[in-house]
């Protein structure tokens, strides 16, 4: 009740509270009445507690792909104008929660559980604390290229141990597979690493439209 008083769209009010009355069974009269009583401090409280640490961005290591995916989204909600990037936004790289959330900034229909509800809300929060940044467009591929990288970075690192154990196995057939998708992804790598806002992330679309072309 905290975090739905906090938003400033009133559709959003009302269809939160009609989600809480649904998961809850309360009324939606007393689920409005309760929440009017929440104090404002609270509110402020609330906001401090749920408030993303300001850290500097070199300072992430390859396991935050959470982190960027939530920076991802906040800007896709902050500059509605953007959001049609997020159709790049690879859907291996997702769970049920962050599919949803990507196909509900899409303007697609979705299931709104408790999870989705709740990292919403912390998005909203997100994005409502963000600054204007003087090129929106270069930050959300700048964060999409770091989700690229730490994605194909695992998957690189996962097949190379794989393709280790192929060769001491003697298995030559597995072996000449996973070398030849061990050099793929070395190509994909090298894409991300070498993109950036200079070259208005060539790398990036590229690897984007390999993908295309390969589903």
């Amino acid at each position: 009740l905290k975090l739905i008083k906090n938003l400033h769209d009133a559709v959003e009010i009302e269809f939160y509270l009609k989600k809480l009355s649904e998961l809850t069974g309360a009324s939606l009269s007393v689920l409005v009445k309760k929440m009017n009583l929440v104090a404002d401090n609270n509110i402020k409280q609330t906001r401090k507690i749920l408030k993303p640490t300001k850290v500097a961005r070199h300072e992430f290591n390859r396991r935050d792909e959470q982190f960027f995916l939530k920076q991802i989204f906040a800007i896709g909600l902050k500059y509605p104008h953007l959001r049609t990037v997020l159709n790049n936004l690879y859907d291996e790289y997702l769970n049920d929660c962050t599919t949803k959330i990507k196909q509900y900034l899409l303007g697609q229909k979705i299931e709104f559980t408790p999870e989705v509800a709740d990292q919403l809300s912390e998005i909203e929060i997100i994005a409502d604390q963000m600054k204007n940044a003087d090129d929106e467009r270069v930050l959300l591929l700048g964060f999409l290229r770091d989700i690229e990288n730490i994605k194909l970075q695992d998957e690189f690192e996962n097949l190379s141990r794989a393709l280790v154990l192929a060769i001491d196995s003697e298995k030559s057939d597995e072996e000449k597979n996973l070398n030849l998708a061990v050099n793929e992804l070395k190509k994909d790598l090298n894409l991300i690493k070498k993109t950036s806002a200079r070259d208005d992330f060539a790398g990036l679309f590229k690897l984007w439209e390999k993908r295309k072309n390969a589903n």
